[in-house]
């Protein structure tokens, strides 16, 4: 009963071994065998352009070092949201638009240009074609030193590098853009401000001007000033007058000079006249009054000056924004130009053929623990 438990068991093993070499070839030779001829084959392997740069503001710009410090031992700069809008755009199908604009993405990779494996299909959909682009174009970010490395593929090297190129100059201009629009939103409520102001003043100026056309003076002021004046002279030609005839009356016989006395008092009639017309024109119950119209004329004075300084103050808030805009502004900073390359990325034929062999065996290690492990399952 050994020995045929024994035959049983030599003929299980026996029967194992086609099997694993059947697998084996299959899952190792064959993978591994079709990689190298791929890697050695291939017209049309894919080479990679690197490029450095790093978006900065005027304001951060000496602190770079600083920042970076920072940013090392786990602080924030504020500036990796810039880096990471830009990295999402330069994935967008805005830069891929932009990219077929300025350089024509699509044409150098399509066939012939690559191989069946790597190259893009000229019927493929529009969602397809960005993901082909993502996988094509990848900017990587340093969270330590805040430095975006733009990595493109293409199946010739100075395509690679010149399409990084046209990508930098893409990047700078959605740099600018941004600029652009962020000193708009930032001005846009302190230039309305000015302009308010600046309508006021012409209105607040119109005001006064039609005022004095209407009422025929330049300045009232002058003319309340003048008329003062004269009221002081002809009170101090009745006062003299006064005193003229006080002393006439106080003297021994003044019958005699009562012809001087009534031509005096005749004067002084007259100039009491003068002297109440020209009161009655700086404040009497007239609306013509000079101290009605000196009121309305200062008051419009007073709103002109008013307008002014608001525009004054406007003017200085705007100037203040626009400072602090340009400080805010970012730039792109390039520290390395796009490379040339000169080695294949993909596929490279040894690393490429040794990585397939490892998978493979990994896969085939699998395969034959899983049918030992059912074998022993129902053996028992």
């Amino acid at each position: 009963m050994a020995d045929a438990m024994h035959k049983k068991e030599h003929s299980t093993v026996a029967r194992s071994f086609p099997f694993a070499k059947v697998v084996f070839f299959l899952v190792v030779i064959v993978p591994t065998t079709l990689a190298f001829v791929y890697a050695s084959r291939t017209q049309a392997p894919l080479y990679q352009s690197q490029t450095q740069f790093a978006i900065e503001d005027r304001q951060q710009g000496s602190s770079s070092v600083l920042n970076g410090l920072i940013a090392s031992i786990g602080g924030t700069t504020g500036e990796p949201n810039a880096i990471h809008t830009l990295r999402r755009f330069i994935q967008s199908a805005d830069a891929l638009q932009k990219l077929e604009e300025s350089y024509g993405f699509s044409q150098h990779y399509v066939a012939p240009a690559g191989d069946w494996l790597t190259r893009l299909r000229s019927t493929e959909s529009s969602d397809r074609v960005l993901r082909y682009y993502t996988r094509m174009v990848r900017p990587r970010i340093s969270t330590t030193e805040n430095i975006v490395t733009l990595e493109v593929r293409a199946f010739d090297p100075t395509i690679a590098r010149e399409m990084a190129a046209s990508l930098l100059r893409i990047s700078e201009e959605f740099v600018n853009q941004i600029n652009t629009q962020a000193i708009n939103d930032q001005v846009a409520f302190q230039q309305n401000e000015v302009e308010k102001g600046q309508t006021r003043l012409l209105e607040a100026r119109s005001t006064l001007t039609s005022w004095r056309n209407e009422n025929g003076a330049f300045d009232p002021m002058s003319q309340v000033a003048t008329l003062q004046g004269l009221i002081a002279d002809l009170e101090i030609e009745i006062s003299t007058i006064d005193s003229e005839i006080s002393l006439l009356e106080s003297s021994e016989n003044p019958e005699r000079f009562v012809p001087r006395l009534r031509t005096l008092n005749d004067q002084r009639a007259v100039l009491l006249s003068q002297v109440d017309i020209a009161k009655g024109r700086l404040a009497g119950p007239t609306a013509n009054t000079l101290s009605l119209k000196m009121d309305e004329f200062e008051r419009l004075v007073t709103q002109v000056e008013f307008a002014a300084s608001n525009l004054e103050i406007a003017m200085s808030s705007l100037e203040s924004a626009q400072q602090v805009a340009l400080q805010q502004q970012k730039y792109l900073l390039l520290i390395s130009n796009p490379s040339l390359p000169s080695e294949r990325l993909f596929p490279r034929k040894g690393f490429h053929t040794v990585i397939v062999f490892i998978a493979s065996l990994i896969i085939f290690g699998i395969i034959v623990l899983l049918r030992t492990i059912l074998r022993d399952y129902r053996r028992s």
